[in-house]
Order: C-alpha cells, then structure tokens, then sequence
C-alpha cells in the first residue's frame, strides 16, 4: 500500500474517531433506554473501574519518549441482546486525568528529562458471542469490535491525537455455578489492511480477571489485570510522511459490577 492510500486510510480512520466520541454518550443512553422499555432489569451490566497504570511510550525519529505510572478510571456498559448468547459492550477509559504518581518525558533528541507526560483515552465497543454449549462450565466468546484512542500532550508535541481500528477480541470464562468467576482474554487490532498488521502496525493485550467477594454476590468485585502493547507506523500528515513508534501499558485495578 502507498504512503498516499495509507494516509487516506487514516483520515477515514479518524473521522470514524470523532464520531465515535460524539456517540460515545448517546449509546449509554439509548442502551438505558432499551433496558426500561423491555422491562428487563437484568439485561443492563454496568461496570466501574479504578486502578493503576505504568504506561511507556517511545517515537525514536523525533526522539520522544514518556514512562508514567498513575491513575486510571475505566466505565463499561454491557447490555444482553439475546440471554447467555450475545452481548453489546460499550466502555471508555483515561489514563493519568493530569495527576500521575510518577512522569517524565523526552520531547525531542537530545533534550533532558522533564517532568510531566501525555494522558490516554479510549473508547471501545464490541459485540461477544458465545461459542460454548449452554451447559458448559466454560464459557468461550469471540468479540468483533470497533476502538479508538488518543493521546493528549501540551501543545501536540508528539504522540497520536487520535488512532482508530477495528478489533478481535477471544476469551474464555469459568462459569461454574457456585464459584467465583474469572477469565482471561486476548484481542488483536490491524492498524492496516496489509500484512504489516501483523508486525509493524497492530496492537495485542492480553487480560484476566479474578473474582474477589462471594460467588452469590449480588455486586461481583474483581481484579483485573491488563497488558497492551502497540507498534505503529503510520502517515500523519498531507504528505503522508511515516512516523512510527510503540506503546505499552501494564495496568491492574479493582472493578465493580453493578
């Protein structure tokens, strides 16, 4: 693929971004929406999560770089469009919120550390459908989705503003009755439709969960733990000109269902 049909994948790429965000709240509210006029309570999960996150990003041609480690808030909604088989997820996070407990930053070559660092968002939705036998113990899903991210620096000095792609997403959950729930879970996002995606210009995390309270809690708490690594090379101007780069994030937190 040319540097020029590569960039104008990414304006595609990034309209699909803005739109995203501007949907984001809508489709909370309608998935409520839904739920009070079916008249099924339980067909709306609502999950809340809060945790810590060490993040490193790396663009060696402009010399940039950030390690952090802080805060992270994390909101899904889960909606069950058809009982124990298919579910609708929507769910937004932020890294950092401007206050991280450690940060420092390279902005150019050759320059000195500096304290301070850029704060990630994400917005993601994905549609898990059950492969797995009803009576199963186990509970094997694959996940079609859509995600995007972003980074928010002072004054745009480097990172990615704004970068959006499909995803897959695997997992397989114990579903035993009267034990405590976990799972883990794989996804894998091409940021190109060429065989670079599977090199130079995807992202991969891999997460598992652990129930912490009661089996027959009526609130589930668990820990979750999560680790993403993304490698890009990417057009980012009208030139089509490449930058490329890496990001990584290990992050472990307490969610709530509710």
């Amino acid at each position: 693929m040319y540097n020029g049909q590569k960039f104008r994948l990414r304006v595609i790429q990034r309209h699909l971004a803005r739109i995203s965000l501007k949907l984001f709240a809508f489709s909370g509210l309608l998935i409520c929406t839904l739920n009070t006029a079916l008249g099924a309570p339980k067909k709306l999960l609502l999950q809340t999560q809060i945790g810590v996150t060490q993040a490193e990003y790396a663009e060696p041609a402009l010399g940039a770089s950030s390690e952090q480690i802080g805060l992270h808030i994390k909101q899904g909604f889960t909606y069950r469009l058809v009982q124990n088989r298919i579910d609708l997820y929507l769910g937004a996070y932020i890294n950092g919120l401007g206050n991280w407990i450690s940060a420092k930053e390279v902005l150019t070559t050759g320059a000195s550390e500096t304290p301070g660092g850029p704060t990630y968002w994400g917005i993601s939705f994905r549609a898990p459908i059950s492969l797995s036998p009803k009576a199963s113990r186990w509970d094997f899903r694959i996940s079609p989705g859509y995600s995007t991210w972003g980074m928010l620096v002072k004054d745009n000095q480097y990172g990615l503003q704004l970068l959006a792609a499909p995803t897959l997403s695997f997992s397989l959950r114990n579903r035993k009755s009267g034990t405590r729930s976990w799972g883990i879970g794989l996804k894998f996002s091409p940021l190109e439709a060429t065989l670079a995606a599977f090199s130079s210009n995807r992202e991969l995390a891999i997460g598992f969960d652990f129930q912490l309270n009661s089996a027959r809690a009526k609130r589930p708490l668990s820990l979750n733990i999560d680790y993403s690594s993304t490698l890009f090379n990417l057009p980012t101007d009208n030139n089509g000109q490449l930058r490329d780069g890496d990001f990584s994030s290990l992050s472990a937190g307490l969610a709530l269902q509710w």
